[in-house]
């Protein structure tokens, strides 16, 4: 495959996007499992189980915010095997 540093350039900084937003996420995850004392993974059962007193507004962003790190680190792992590809 023939490609130009331009590539790899472009990789690498849409990389450090990824890297940059998943920390976003994770920050924002952070302050919900601290105010309300459980981790994104038991979130949801907690919830469906009436053992977390929670916000309407705040399930629906913390959900947003779970799907949205699985949909960057995909994203991010997608980037890094074409990165490597291209490194061969």
């Amino acid at each position: 495959m023939m490609h130009t540093d331009e590539y790899t350039i472009s990789l690498s900084r849409e990389l450090a996007v990824c890297e940059g937003a998943i920390r976003n996420v994770r920050r924002k995850l952070a302050a919900f499992e601290h105010q309300y004392g459980c981790t994104t993974e038991e979130f949801p059962e907690r919830v469906r189980s009436n053992q977390l007193l929670i916000a309407t507004a705040d399930v629906r962003a913390w959900s947003d915010l779970a799907v949205s790190l699985q949909a960057w680190t995909i994203t991010r792992k997608e980037y890094g095997n074409l990165l490597l590809q291209m490194k061969r």
